[in-house]
């Protein structure tokens, strides 16, 4: 169950024009959203202060597309003071999941599939078998396919081509159904009220790969030249290891990223470089507002 409240709520922060400014109301430090930014542009904040499960948040308006992000990480602490502060790099999200507390960098590790997508417990499920990374029973999708014995599926599907192409389908609505979950705007789901979890084009569009020299992008930059702040807060792996802390900065993304639709997506924000992630990975989450 979710739940967002907000205070201070400047309604107009965008406006077709351009940015507007957004006055009202004092607040103390703890409830101001941070307009600090060392890029090429200042920050616009907006006058809006928003907890979502426990979590205070604020907002800025990005210079170079107008649109309103949070001000954090979900899960994050607080507004990043460095691109390796602990305090802001917040929770890692399995593709299309929900705040059920697997989020959680510490979260307990099991391999056993949730057989619900919106009803789940609160342990990252690894991966439990090397050639299906995923946190959900996809199969029961498709209901005579759920008939089947976890211990028989193997055999069954390998001796029956329409079987394996009923499983396929029966992944890719459920990828379909973590997408439409993820961009939700009613608060259900993992964003406050009016936010959602970005698109693909979403965030290449906020220009964030390094236009620096040599192989290796910098690390920082989405820190450095972002209004986003954004922290190397690393992800988990289809294990439940924590990998890549001050390496990348990853996102999660509201997208299927392959052509049968079968595949969630991430963003490696220093090359703008969007790949494919098995289900069971987790990744970092920065809610956008809704148009």
């Amino acid at each position: 169950m979710t739940k967002t409240t907000y205070k201070n709520i400047c309604i107009a922060a965008v406006v077709a024009v351009g940015l507007s400014a957004c006055g009202g109301g004092g607040s103390s430090d703890a409830n101001k959203t941070s307009s600090a930014y060392d890029g090429d542009v200042p920050a616009q904040p907006v006058n809006e202060t928003i907890v979502h499960n426990g979590t205070l948040y604020g907002s800025v308006v990005s210079p170079k597309t107008g649109r309103v992000w949070l001000d954090r990480n979900l899960g994050a602490q607080r507004v990043c003071t460095s691109a390796t502060d602990e305090l802001c790099f917040g929770d890692l999200y399995q593709f299309g999941r929900g705040y059920d507390g697997h989020q959680d960098r510490h979260s307990g590790v099991i391999r056993i599939r949730e057989t619900s997508l919106e009803d789940t417990g609160p342990n990252f499920v690894a991966q439990y078998r090397a050639t299906d990374g995923d946190w959900y029973d996809y199969s029961l999708e498709i209901p005579n396919l759920s008939a089947v014995s976890q211990r028989d599926k193997g055999a069954y599907y390998r001796e029956s081509k329409e079987r394996l192409e009923q499983l396929r389908k029966a992944y890719v609505l459920s990828v379909t159904k973590r997408v439409a979950i993820w961009r939700r705007t009613d608060g259900s789901s993992i964003c406050p009220v009016g936010y959602q979890v970005p698109t693909t084009e979403e965030v290449v569009a906020e220009d964030l790969r390094n236009r620096g020299t040599g192989s290796h992008p910098k690390s920082d930059y989405g820190y450095t030249k972002s209004v986003l702040k954004l922290p190397i807060a690393g992800s988990r792996n289809s294990a439940g290891d924590i990998l890549g802390v001050g390496e990348n900065t990853w996102l999660a993304l509201a997208t299927q990223n392959s052509t049968n639709g079968g595949w969630g997506a991430y963003l490696l924000v220093e090359k703008a470089g969007v790949g494919g992630v098995t289900m069971n990975s987790a990744y970092p989450v920065r809610c956008i507002r809704a148009k």
